[in-house]
């Protein structure tokens, strides 16, 4: 979930750059060997959970702001990327309310069959990580007039589809 944070950061930042010309070209490199350097830190110091709480707590903090600077503030993707990160985050926070619930009552989180709170967590996260990056990309696409629109596989899971400019 850190990467996936650490991404959405990263294209919030650069969400408005022209195309093939990064406002910090820099940033991947940097972005990376901090992700490096948080999996060894982590990895070397398990045992103490709050140094993962904190630089997680730090990214989606960030990525929170970010967002709604980029959404909200400054109106970028207008009303589908505004719509897109409200599902974004009903998810994300819906997840992380299943994640407190197994932290602090983890035996009685089980649901069945191995299912627990956590993994109900990680399925909120993860999809509202993923609305998130659509919201972004929405954002991209607006900010570079490019032709596109939301469609949904399933019905429900929506994305960023590229409408052919040579139509009739």
């Amino acid at each position: 979930m850190i990467y996936l944070v650490t991404l959405m950061n990263f294209m919030a930042v650069e969400v408005d750059s022209p195309h093939g010309k990064p406002k910090y070209p820099l940033l991947p490199l940097i972005l990376n060997i901090l992700m490096v350097a948080n999996t060894l830190i982590y990895y070397t110091f398990q045992h103490l959970y709050l140094v993962f709480i904190a630089t997680y707590t730090f990214a989606s903090t960030y990525h929170t702001y970010l967002m709604y600077t980029t959404v909200y503030k400054e109106n970028k993707g207008g009303i589908t990327s505004r719509n897109l990160c409200k599902a974004s985050q009903v998810s994300y926070l819906g997840g992380f309310i299943f994640w407190l619930l197994d932290m602090f009552h983890c035996d009685y989180s089980v649901l069945g069959k191995g299912m627990t709170f956590h993994v109900l967590w990680h399925f909120g996260a993860g999809f509202g990580g993923y609305l998130g990056l659509v919201t972004l990309e929405n954002c991209r696409v607006v900010a570079l007039n490019m032709k596109c629109e939301i469609a949904y596989v399933l019905g429900f899971v929506p994305y960023v589809k590229r409408l052919d400019e040579k139509r009739d």
